[in-house]
């Protein structure tokens, strides 16, 4: 018996956004629909990377379960990840993963979804090729078709079936429902990252991993002119789609726009001359891409330096700064609270090993950390990156 409707997808998409609003950019660019439970017999959903579908007779916490269940799927690019592998023991793989993702989350998913086989101990900390390689050496352990099952997981442009291709190509022929880059894919990563750490205030530890792998195969240089790119503009990267089944123009996404990034540069004793120079030289870098003021401030245990950048000319300042003491990262962020006008967000230059303030501030963090440094304090908020040697 069907319990969900239009009104009832409406008002769990109202409740997903609010917790994170991040779902609220991908809406646009899937087709969400719902599909009678005689048509999915074996499963709670389907997604082909395009389009999400949820069975009518869940109840509320469920389909919200199942839908999430679905966003990981796109949001990881687990689909087109598979790469030749065997399908069945891929999905598997991949439900595996976004399973126990959702629990550490705190979503129940309907009976009979995927769980975690006994003999692998620590899902959290492996990706899902990784879960495949362990399923592949027990393959005799694994019955497939699986007796439980999450969801289909449909090639990237295709539907159910004869009819679900037909739909499939017409979407894309018209243009209506266009695939995600993996650029987009990895910034929707990233912002998902940042909404449930504000939510439980940690990220779960499987996503944070997967996201730190992503990180770790981009150029330290292309993540901080990421970082200063999206922090100023503030603009979303996901345009809407001309057709969408679930209304969501009047879905609620905050955007603001900030006028100033602040760059502080970690000035205390356990900052090597050299790892400082080249602090400044990222700087002048920042500076060079923004075209668009910015304040450097130096700071160790306290604020010694407040530098207004508004030209090239201005970049001679940048030499003799004040430090040598030990590593508060407080009063900078005193500092900017007593700004006159609020910042786009903060780029700190550090060692990461000092005093962080007890809460996280409402703009964005980046911390960049020396090349040479091979232990790094995790903070307890913002993005991390590590400059290279080049």
């Amino acid at each position: 018996m069907a319990q969900l409707d239009d009104k009832a997808l409406r008002r769990m998409l109202l409740e997903v956004i609010a917790k994170c609003p991040t779902v609220g950019l991908l809406l646009p660019r899937i087709e969400l629909r719902l599909e009678p439970s005689e048509s999915l017999p074996f499963a709670y959903g389907w997604t082909d990377g395009k389009t999400i579908a949820l069975r009518d007779d869940l109840n509320p916490s469920e389909a919200e379960a199942v839908f999430w269940h679905e966003v990981l799927h796109i949001v990881n690019s687990h689909i087109s990840r598979a790469e030749g592998r065997e399908a069945e023991l891929w999905n598997i793989a991949a439900d595996v993963w976004v399973n126990h993702t959702l629990s550490e989350l705190g979503l129940q998913l309907p009976p009979n979804s995927v769980k975690t086989p006994p003999f692998i101990i620590h899902p959290e900390q492996l990706s899902v090729e990784e879960i495949y390689s362990e399923l592949h050496k027990r393959a005799q352990q694994v019955p497939r078709p699986s007796p439980q099952r999450t969801d289909q997981h449909r090639d990237w442009g295709k539907g159910a079936g004869k009819q679900g291709d037909k739909q499939g190509d017409s979407q894309q022929a018209q243009g209506e429902v266009k695939r995600l880059t993996e650029k987009e894919l990895e910034e929707l990563r990233r912002r998902m990252a940042e909404d449930f750490r504000r939510l439980q205030g940690e990220v779960p530890a499987g996503w944070q991993r997967e996201l730190s792998q992503v990180q770790g195969q981009m150029s330290w240089r292309e993540a901080l002119q990421r970082f200063i790119s999206n922090t100023v503009q503030r603009k979303s990267m996901l345009p809407p789609a001309r057709k969408t089944l679930v209304p969501i123009a009047t879905l609620p996404v905050r955007q603001r726009k900030y006028p100033r990034i602040v760059v502080a540069v970690d000035t205390s004793g356990s900052i090597q001359p050299s790892e400082l120079n080249q602090f400044i030289a990222e700087v002048k870098s920042i500076f060079s891409v923004l075209k668009s003021p910015l304040t450097l401030i130096a700071c160790d245990a306290e604020v010694h330096d407040e530098v207004d950048i508004a030209s090239v000319g201005d970049l001679v300042q940048l030499t003799g700064l004040k430090g040598g003491g030990g590593t508060d990262f407080r009063p900078v962020f005193k500092r900017i609270g007593e700004m006159d006008e609020p910042v786009a967000g903060l780029v700190y230059f550090t060692d990461t090993f000092g005093t962080y303030p007890d809460t996280e501030p409402e703009y964005p963090v980046l911390w960049v950390v020396p090349a040479a440094i091979t232990h790094i304090q995790s903070p307890p908020f913002g993005e991390v990156i590590q400059l290279g040697g080049d």
